[in-house]
């Protein structure tokens, strides 16, 4: 017996997907900083370090755009609050694409305790508590 059943069509690469607009300098300037600060809050709320950084990258055949913590620490260098960011060269919009795979990668793996920290900072908040004294 044949099966009707159809397969849905597989969603495009990352990389086939088509970009709006060309962003500004205050635009990416923006985006370098967000990408950053993401990427900080997961090392500080999961404890992540460069190491699962780089495995995620390898999951998601990423390790030719980031090989190693030297090429994850340059563009994480890229965001202009930085206080050593002179002389880093942009970040390109491969490398944003990249850092944001990464990011959705181990927000996923972590999605748990991110939660459990939302509902615990709603929940300091509503008791007008300050929300660094409470751990999770």
């Amino acid at each position: 017996m044949v099966s009707t059943v159809k397969m849905p069509k597989s969603p495009p690469a990352w990389e086939d997907l088509p970009l709006s607009q060309a962003a500004d300098s205050i635009d990416l300037d923006n985006i370098k900083t967000q990408l950053d600060l993401v990427l900080l809050s997961l090392e500080a709320l999961a404890g992540i370090g460069s190491e699962e950084m780089l495995q995620a990258a390898a999951e998601l055949n990423l390790d030719s755009m980031i090989t190693d913590r030297v090429a994850l620490w340059r563009l994480r260098q890229s965001n202009p609050l930085r206080k050593s960011s002179g002389g880093r060269k942009k970040l390109d919009v491969e490398e944003a694409r990249s850092l944001v795979l990464i990011i959705c990668h181990l927000a996923k793996n972590h999605q748990e305790l991110i939660r459990r920290a939302v509902a615990l900072l709603e929940q300091m908040t509503q008791q007008n508590s300050e929300p660094h004294r409470a751990a999770l």
